[in-house]
């Protein structure tokens, strides 16, 4: 069961919720409301920019993917995948750092923020778009994702 008194983290951070604190609940339900939206809006708006400037290059490495995987190909860690001769795809943030340099990489997918939780979430999605088109491409070969694990 939680302190009422809460504890120091709590009552240093959310001394609202505690006796004396300042805020009423509706003010604390508003001020949840807009921090929600407020990251709902840097969501979008990052993962559209990543689509928005990255689109193409996500279809050409979901498509290069798919004709890996098709050849029964593995994902390996991007120096050693390289020297076998492997396709490697990197997923990073900022300003895509020492990895968008690289030349271990054939694909480098950069998702421009400054919030880690903002570009992780863009990430899933370039994800997700990759895993659609790997499998959209597999299927239309005949190729399922159960037979590529095996």
């Amino acid at each position: 069961m939680m302190d009422p008194e809460g504890s120091e983290y709590d009552r240093l951070f959310y001394p609202y919720l505690f006796k004396g604190g300042k805020a009423s609940a509706g003010e604390v339900l508003l001020q949840v409301q807009h921090s929600t939206l407020e990251k709902c809006r840097e969501v979008i708006a990052l993962r559209r920019a990543t689509l928005e400037h990255l689109g193409k290059q996500i279809i050409d490495a979901g498509k290069a993917m798919a004709q890996a995987f098709a050849a029964g190909a593995t994902l390996l860690a991007f120096e050693q995948a390289k020297k076998q001769g492997l396709l490697t795809i990197g997923l990073t943030g900022y300003d895509g750092g020492k990895m968008a340099r690289s030349a271990a990489l054939d694909f480098c997918i950069v998702s421009p923020g400054d919030h880690i939780p903002r570009i992780q979430e863009a990430q899933a999605t370039t994800y997700h778009a990759l895993l659609e088109i790997v499998l959209t491409l597999l299927r239309a070969q005949g190729i399922t994702w159960k037979e590529q694990s095996t």
